[in-house]
């Protein structure tokens, strides 16, 4: 008999980072392979070391002096945008696996996501990226213990 691997997906509720959001579902999929899980970890790492080094710069409100310290800013600052794509990119793949395509995420809508949360709601977009990988840590650590996940709830 052959087992074939389905595609976990499970419900991150936004109502859980803020009731306003209503009944807001981003499906999740719980399972990726470690490969896969391992690209926005390390994507995440990343941007986590590059974070320092963009704040410790000179403060955006002092000019610098011409030629001073640009390029390094600039390669920095590169360096982050090439990292948000990735991240942006693993998440669109990762919430587009459930069977309803309705439910699926382009890169663009993953952007406007971002784009609206560093404009109006800072919070959201830690939430949407730390909630994604919760789910797939707790179905990670309920598989690893034997205990059966809910189903679809």
């Amino acid at each position: 008999m052959k087992i074939s691997i389905p595609k976990i997906v499970r419900p991150l509720r936004l109502a859980e980072y803020a009731p306003e959001y209503g009944e807001a579902v981003v499906w999740v999929h719980a399972n990726p392979s470690r490969g896969k899980l391992r690209e926005l970890l390390e994507a995440r790492r990343a941007l986590a070391a590059l974070t320092p080094a963009l704040s410790q710069g000179p403060s955006p409100l002092a000019p610098l002096p011409e030629g001073e310290g640009e390029g390094e800013i600039e390669a920095h600052l590169r360096e982050v945008d090439g990292l948000m794509k990735r991240i942006v990119a693993w998440l669109a793949e990762n919430w587009s696996q459930g069977e309803a395509a309705e439910t699926h995420w382009s890169v663009e809508e993953v952007e406007q996501v971002l784009e609206h949360a560093a404009d109006s709601d800072p919070g959201l977009w830690p939430f949407l990226v730390g909630g994604t990988l919760d789910v797939i840590l707790d179905y990670r650590e309920m598989a690893k213990n034997g205990a059966r996940p809910p189903s679809g709830s």
